[in-house]
């Protein structure tokens, strides 16, 4: 008895699919609708072997535009889209553009019978004959175009090399982060007034690296700063439109906008016209002695040098 009912319960199920199937289909290959496209498909086509490529073309693209999926004509209407534009290329004598859409699009379909556009024996013969149109014609340019685009590219490469050429000479105001090092000195501020070899430590992925330093001065200040490490500018000050006090400003070159209060640091804020040499300094124990009072090595660098008193303990 179950299997009597399964039975008819698969049986109404495969009836509804291959009705839905069958509904669909028909709906698909309507007749009248069929013959209406059809009739307007071979009237394009007659505009394209009459030599009306541009009517024909945009015929084509309102029947794709209209009736897209709904009839078994689609494929081929859009065959024929593409075929006449082919046709309006070569027309215009624009021949590479013809050759280029007709390899892309045109001949993979033509060669697979499977994508064949629906053609009458009269579409057929206007197919083969401006295939072999094109191809003939783009041939007898070949050697033309080829010369086009060796020029081109040449002209490209100049283009190229020029711009590079143009970068690598221009001079920059001051030093930038991310400039390289080796062009430190190729800026508007000249070459630079001091250098600190081993400024201080940087950890990058587990590895230790030393940053160097470079100050530009002025009239005995310091006008401008930058911080290179593993070969480019890492960090910059600009204090050229600071106002100065008694010929003393922070040059240390960080470029952090954060402080630690100032009841924090055991700096003194002497000031100091001293010549300061950190080389002849062991700024950095300076920095291990005191650690809790600073935001960073930088900080300590900065209190140090304003404070001549520590210089003899260091």
């Amino acid at each position: 008895m179950n299997t009597t009912k399964t039975a008819k319960k698969d049986l109404i199920i495969v009836i509804s699919i291959v009705s839905v199937m069958l509904i669909g289909f028909l709906w698909l290959v309507r007749p009248f609708l069929l013959i209406e496209v059809n009739n307007q498909y071979n009237a394009a086509w007659q505009l394209a072997i009459d030599g009306d490529y541009y009517k024909a073309h945009k015929e084509f693209k309102r029947l794709h535009d209209k009736y897209y999926a709904k009839t078994l004509l689609t494929s081929s209407i859009l065959f024929s889209e593409d075929f006449t534009q082919v046709c309006i290329y070569y027309d215009e004598g624009d021949y590479k553009s013809a050759k280029s859409l007709l390899d892309y699009k045109i001949m993979p379909k033509l060669k697979d019978s499977s994508k064949y556009p629906n053609l009458n024996k009269k579409q057929n013969e206007f197919v083969y004959n401006m295939v072999q149109s094109v191809v003939e014609t783009y041939s007898s340019h070949q050697a033309e175009y080829e010369e086009e685009d060796r020029l081109y590219k040449e002209q490209q490469e100049a283009e190229r090399q020029r711009k590079a050429a143009e970068e690598a000479a221009k001079v920059y105001e001051v030093p930038y982060e991310g400039m390289s090092e080796s062009k430190i000195d190729s800026t508007e501020l000249g070459t630079h007034t001091k250098y600190v070899k081993n400024f201080n430590t940087e950890c990058i992925s587990g590895e230790i690296y030393h940053a160097s330093m470079y100050y530009w001065y002025s009239g005995g200040n310091c006008i401008y700063s930058a911080r290179c490490l593993q070969g480019k500018v890492s960090d910059v000050k600009d204090n050229r439109n600071l106002e100065y006090s008694n010929g003393v400003m922070d040059h240390s070159g960080s470029t952090s906008t954060n402080s630690s209060s100032s009841s924090s640091k055991k700096k003194k804020n002497q000031e100091s016209t001293t010549e300061f040499d950190p080389d002849d300094h062991d700024i950095e124990q300076y920095y291990e002695d005191y650690k809790e009072d600073f935001e960073d090595f930088d900080d300590a660098y900065d209190d140090f040098e304003d404070n001549p008193e520590y210089w003899d303990d260091y």
